[in-house]
């Protein structure tokens, strides 16, 4: 199951884009107001992916030249975390 709040309305594009993707590849989607209980699922090794849509935010990187902390203002983002065997690794993906 892939975890999307419903406290904010999705982008129409980027939730057709992902029922596309989650019907193509016979995944379960559904959107909930908490990705906890996604996250729970995970942590019981139950394979879960759990997608944020961000419309915006800021990122924050170090220059690995000169140690400086810069700000970068990113938009329509989707972050996925991949997961469910503790003994495994997780993964979170950037589109």
């Amino acid at each position: 199951a892939a975890a999307i709040s419903d406290e904010q309305p999705l982008p129409t594009s980027a939730l057709s884009a992902l029922e596309s993707v989650a019907d193509a590849w016979g995944l379960e989607l559904r959107r909930v107001r908490s990705a906890s209980d996604s996250l729970k699922a995970m942590v019981s090794n139950r394979p879960v992916a759990c997608c944020a849509i961000l419309e915006a935010y800021v990122g924050v990187y170090e220059d690995p030249a000169s140690g400086e902390e810069l700000e970068h203002e990113v938009k329509g983002h989707v972050a996925m975390v991949v997961g469910g065997d503790l003994l495994g690794t997780s993964h979170v993906t950037f589109d």
